[in-house]
C-alpha cells in the first residue's frame, strides 16, 4: 500500500512519530476510510526489528498488537513494562502525551476516534480511561473487519463501515469511559447534557434556538453557550448541525428520499445546504451516493 496514506492518516492522528527497528516507517497495510466516512479509521503497519512511536494525540487512539510481544509504554506521566497478549487493546485519550517502545517485529492496527463521534454519541460524556492493556474480544473483532474493510477497498460499503464503527463508539464508551468524578464550575452534569439530546433528536427537523436549548438544560440563556461549549467541546450550533448530519447520511445511505427531502427532514434550510455541510465535514458531495 502508498506509505502516502499512512502518513496522511498519522498527520491526522497529531504530532506522532511511528518508526520500526531501523528508525525507517513501518510498511503500512491498511489506512483510511471509506469516502464519506467520519469519525473513525484505521492505520495498520508491520513494525520490523522494533515498534516506536511517541508524540501527543488530537484523536483518541485503541492500539492492537497482533502478537505477543515486550512494551515500555507511558500514558502521560505513568509508564508500564509488559508483554500484551494478542487481541489486548492499549487506550490512548485524545489531548494524551504517550509513547511506546518495542524490540521486537509486530503487527499493530490502531484505530483512531474523533473525540466529537463520542460526545454525539454520549450525549456530551466522552471521555476515555488510559488503558496500558485490557481483553475487549468485542472490540478486537470490530477492529479485524475494519482491517479487513479496508485492506479489500471496503466490499461491503460505507454503510457496513458505519455499522461497525457504531459498535466500537458503543463498547468504548460502555466500557472504557466514565464520568468524570468532579466535575468544573461552569459546566453542565450528564443529565442535562442527555435532555439536551434527546431533545435535539426529537426535534430534529424544527428550527432550533439557544433559548430553547438553555431551557431545556435550566440554565439562563445568558451563559448556556459557553457552559455548554465547556461541556462537550463544540458549540451548541455546530453540535445541532452534527446531530442532524448524522442522520441526514444514514438517509442518504439508504437512498430512498432525495436530497431535497432528506435536507427538509433533517433541518437544514435546503439541499445546497447540506451539501456544503456534507462536504466540509466529510470531504464528498452527496451525489457519491447515487453510484
Amino acid at each position: 500500500m502508498d506509505g502516502d496514506r499512512g502518513t496522511s492518516i498519522i498527520s491526522d492522528l497529531g504530532e506522532l512519530h511511528f518508526a520500526q527497528g531501523n528508525g525507517d516507517p513501518p510498511t503500512t497495510v491498511v489506512a483510511g476510510r471509506p469516502p464519506g466516512e467520519a469519525g473513525i479509521s484505521i492505520f495498520g503497519a508491520c513494525f520490523r526489528g522494533g515498534a516506536h512511536f511517541q508524540g501527543n494525540i488530537r484523536q483518541n487512539i485503541i492500539l492492537f498488537p497482533l502478537a505477543q510481544v515486550q512494551f515500555d509504554c507511558r500514558l502521560a506521566d505513568k509508564r508500564n513494562t509488559h508483554e500484551p497478549p494478542r487481541g489486548s487493546l492499549a487506550l490512548c485519550p485524545a489531548g494524551i502525551d504517550c509513547g511506546a517502545d518495542g524490540t521486537q517485529s509486530v503487527d499493530i492496527a490502531v484505530i483512531a476516534v474523533d473525540q466529537a463521534q463520542l460526545t454525539l454519541a454520549s450525549g456530551g460524556y466522552g471521555r476515555l480511561h488510559e488503558r496500558f492493556v485490557h481483553h475487549d474480544k468485542a472490540l478486537f473483532e470490530i477492529s479485524q473487519n475494519l482491517w479487513r474493510e479496508s485492506a479489500a477497498g471496503y466490499p461491503n460499503g460505507s454503510l457496513f463501515w458505519s455499522e461497525l464503527s457504531a459498535n466500537m463508539v458503543e463498547g468504548l464508551l460502555e466500557r472504557h469511559s466514565s464520568e468524570p468524578l468532579v466535575r468544573l464550575p461552569g459546566m453542565l452534569d450528564r443529565l442535562s447534557l442527555r435532555r439536551i439530546r434527546d431533545y435535539v433528536l426529537s426535534h430534529i427537523g424544527e428550527p432550533l434556538q439557544i433559548g430553547t436549548l438553555a431551557a431545556v438544560a435550566g440554565r439562563s440563556p445568558f451563559h448556556f453557550a459557553r457552559t455548554f461549549a465547556n461541556s462537550v467541546g463544540m458549540t451548541p450550533h455546530y453540535y445541532v448541525v452534527r446531530l442532524r448530519l448524522r442522520l441526514a447520511m444514514d438517509l442518504l445511505r439508504e437512498g430512498r428520499l432525495t436530497l431535497a427531502d432528506i435536507a427538509a427532514f433533517t433541518g437544514f434550510a435546503d439541499q445546497s445546504h447540506l451539501s456544503r455541510w456534507i462536504r466540509r465535514v466529510y470531504g464528498i458531495s452527496p451525489s457519491y451516493f447515487k453510484r
